[in-house]
């Protein structure tokens, strides 16, 4: 889990970071501008962002391989996903959220 602050900034734990870098915008977009300059167009992204399913050399989310572990049958009756994420679940409020959105509810707003 993630808390956003007032100004819409939180620390990015995948560098373990004291100083809010990440910042998220009203669309669900958010932008981190850090060393590592990850960013992405919703909680989905940020998710895989927050979890191990980053694709570090094209510096993007790994949806697929998200989603095989989110949804293990979706792939004509797999029965489980390659790995697990490397952290529990990421709750952040109403933040961003979409009608159609399945991470819909992922901001949770207050201090750092």
């Amino acid at each position: 889990m993630v808390t956003i602050d007032r100004k819409g900034k939180f620390c990015a734990p995948w560098r373990h970071e004291e100083v809010a870098s990440v910042h998220v915008y009203p669309d669900g977009g958010w932008y981190d501008f850090g060393k590592d300059k990850r960013h992405g167009k919703d909680a989905f992204d940020l998710w895989c962002a927050l979890n191990g399913y980053w694709n570090a050399v094209a510096n993007k989310p790994d949806r697929k391989a998200a989603y095989r572990f989110l949804n293990p049958r979706s792939q004509g009756g797999a029965t489980g996903a390659r790995r697990a994420p490397a952290s529990g679940a990421v709750d952040m409020g109403e933040r961003g959220a979409r009608d159609d959105d399945p991470f819909a509810g992922v901001w949770e707003e207050g201090e750092v």
